[in-house]
Protein backbone atom coordinates (compact mmCIF):
# COMPACT_ATOMS: atom_id res chain seq x y z
CA UNK A 1 0.00 0.00 0.00
CA UNK A 2 1.14 3.52 -0.99
CA UNK A 3 0.07 6.94 0.22
CA UNK A 4 1.24 10.17 -1.54
CA UNK A 5 1.41 13.42 0.08
CA UNK A 6 0.70 16.89 -1.88
CA UNK A 7 1.37 20.20 0.13
CA UNK A 8 -1.84 21.40 0.85
CA UNK A 9 -1.90 24.71 2.27
CA UNK A 10 1.13 26.57 4.12
CA UNK A 11 0.91 24.71 7.51
CA UNK A 12 -0.81 20.61 5.87
CA UNK A 13 -0.30 18.34 3.45
CA UNK A 14 -2.79 16.11 1.65
CA UNK A 15 -2.75 12.57 2.32
CA UNK A 16 -4.05 10.30 -0.67
CA UNK A 17 -4.32 6.26 -0.80
CA UNK A 18 -3.04 5.08 -4.19
CA UNK A 19 -4.01 1.87 -5.86
CA UNK A 20 -1.28 -0.43 -4.98
CA UNK A 21 0.92 -2.44 -7.75
CA UNK A 22 -1.24 -5.65 -8.54
CA UNK A 23 -4.77 -4.26 -8.86
CA UNK A 24 -5.85 -3.25 -11.78
CA UNK A 25 -7.85 -0.44 -11.91
CA UNK A 26 -10.63 -2.28 -13.51
CA UNK A 27 -11.41 -3.97 -9.96
CA UNK A 28 -10.16 -0.99 -8.24
CA UNK A 29 -13.25 1.23 -10.12
CA UNK A 30 -16.08 -1.07 -8.50
CA UNK A 31 -14.67 -0.49 -4.79
CA UNK A 32 -15.49 3.25 -3.10
CA UNK A 33 -12.59 4.58 -2.52
CA UNK A 34 -10.73 5.31 0.85
CA UNK A 35 -10.70 8.78 2.14
CA UNK A 36 -8.17 11.45 1.64
CA UNK A 37 -7.39 14.05 4.73
CA UNK A 38 -5.49 17.03 5.37
CA UNK A 39 -2.68 16.43 7.82
CA UNK A 40 -1.29 19.23 9.53
CA UNK A 41 2.72 19.30 9.38
CA UNK A 42 3.23 18.05 12.51
CA UNK A 43 4.57 14.82 12.39
CA UNK A 44 2.88 13.15 15.63
CA UNK A 45 -0.35 14.75 14.22
CA UNK A 46 -0.02 13.78 10.77
CA UNK A 47 0.78 10.11 12.02
CA UNK A 48 -2.14 10.17 14.25
CA UNK A 49 -4.82 11.39 11.54
CA UNK A 50 -3.30 9.03 9.12
CA UNK A 51 -3.72 6.35 11.64
CA UNK A 52 -7.20 6.98 12.47
CA UNK A 53 -8.58 8.07 9.48
CA UNK A 54 -7.06 7.03 6.43
CA UNK A 55 -5.82 3.43 6.82
CA UNK A 56 -8.80 1.71 7.98
CA UNK A 57 -10.29 2.49 5.13
CA UNK A 58 -7.49 1.83 3.10
CA UNK A 59 -6.55 -1.79 4.15
CA UNK A 60 -10.24 -2.52 4.26
CA UNK A 61 -10.95 -1.02 0.33
CA UNK A 62 -7.69 -3.01 -0.46
CA UNK A 63 -8.83 -6.03 0.83
CA UNK A 64 -11.86 -6.05 -1.02
CA UNK A 65 -10.74 -5.31 -4.73
CA UNK A 66 -8.06 -8.34 -3.98
CA UNK A 67 -10.91 -10.48 -3.00
CA UNK A 68 -12.66 -9.18 -5.97
CA UNK A 69 -9.51 -9.32 -8.46
CA UNK A 70 -9.65 -13.11 -6.46
CA UNK A 71 -12.96 -13.81 -8.00
CA UNK A 72 -12.70 -12.55 -11.17
CA UNK A 73 -9.34 -14.43 -11.54
CA UNK A 74 -11.31 -17.84 -10.53
CA UNK A 75 -13.82 -17.14 -13.33
CA UNK A 76 -11.37 -16.46 -16.26
CA UNK A 77 -8.95 -18.94 -14.90
CA UNK A 78 -6.25 -16.62 -15.01
CA UNK A 79 -3.76 -16.11 -12.61
CA UNK A 80 -4.82 -14.05 -9.32
CA UNK A 81 -2.44 -11.38 -8.12
CA UNK A 82 -0.05 -11.91 -5.17
CA UNK A 83 -1.46 -11.52 -1.62
CA UNK A 84 -0.29 -8.36 -0.21
CA UNK A 85 1.88 -7.76 3.34
CA UNK A 86 -0.51 -7.70 5.65
CA UNK A 87 -1.42 -4.64 8.07
CA UNK A 88 0.21 -3.82 11.13
CA UNK A 89 -1.30 -4.33 13.96
CA UNK A 90 -2.99 -0.94 14.99
CA UNK A 91 -1.61 0.48 17.69
CA UNK A 92 -3.00 0.50 21.63
CA UNK A 93 -6.34 1.88 21.63
CA UNK A 94 -6.42 5.53 22.62
CA UNK A 95 -8.45 7.05 25.22
CA UNK A 96 -11.29 9.36 23.45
Amino acid sequence: MRLYLVEHRRDRVLVCPVVPLGLHEDITDRVPAPPSVAAPLDPARAAWRITDRVLPHYTAAVADAREAAALTARRTHAPAPLPGPLPHPSSPARGR
